[in-house]
C-alpha cells in the first residue's frame, strides 16, 4: 500500500523528530515512534510513522495526541494495544499496508477518534476487541474483510445505532 497520499490539513510547523525521519510529499517531518509509552510523545505531533523494529505500540502510547492527524501502522506491528489511539481527536487517516502481520487490535484502541474516516483493515486481523472503535463508528467509511464475526457484528451494530 503506497502513502503518497499523506496530506498536512494543519497549518501548524510542528514536528517532533527522532532518528531515520523523512519528509512525505508536503515537506512534514513525522515523529517516527520507536517504542515510546504514554507521556513521552509530544501532544502537538501532527503525522507519524512507526518504526519498521516495532511490533506492538504500546498501551496508551498516542492517547491524547490531539493534534494528530494520520499514521503509518509498518508490517512488522502484530498488535496495538489498549488505548493506544484513544483520544486523538484529530485522527482521520490510519495507514496500514495490504501485507501487515498486525493480529490484534485492543480495548478502546481507536476509542473516540472522532475524525478517524480511513482505516483498511489487513486480512492478517484475528482479534477485535468490541470497544476497539468505541464512539466513533459512524465516521468509518472503509474497512477490508474478513473481520472476525464478532468484530464485523460490533461494527455493524455500532453504526447501526449511531445514525
Amino acid at each position: 500500500m503506497p502513502y503518497s497520499n499523506l496530506s498536512n490539513n494543519n497549518n501548524s510547523n510542528t514536528a517532533a523528530t527522532t532518528t531515520n525521519n523523512s519528509n512525505n510529499d508536503n515537506g512534514i517531518v513525522p515523529f517516527t515512534y520507536t517504542g515510546q509509552v504514554y507521556g513521552e510523545i509530544p501532544d502537538d505531533v501532527t503525522h507519524a510513522i512507526i518504526d519498521e523494529s516495532v511490533e506492538m505500540i504500546k498501551l496508551r502510547a498516542f492517547h491524547d495526541c490531539t493534534s494528530l492527524e494520520q499514521i503509518r501502522i509498518p508490517d512488522s506491528v502484530q498488535k496495538i494495544g489498549y488505548y493506544a489511539f484513544a483520544c486523538c481527536y484529530s485522527l482521520r487517516s490510519v495507514q496500514i499496508s495490504d501485507s501487515s502481520n498486525l493480529k490484534k487490535i485492543g480495548i478502546r484502541a481507536f476509542g473516540r477518534c472522532y475524525q478517524l474516516f480511513d482505516i483498511v483493515l489487513p486480512k492478517s486481523i484475528e482479534a477485535i476487541d468490541d470497544t476497539a472503535f468505541l464512539y466513533n463508528c459512524e465516521t468509518l467509511e472503509q474497512r477490508q474483510s474478513p473481520l472476525p464475526p464478532y468484530a464485523d457484528y460490533e461494527l455493524s451494530k455500532r453504526r447501526s445505532t449511531a445514525t
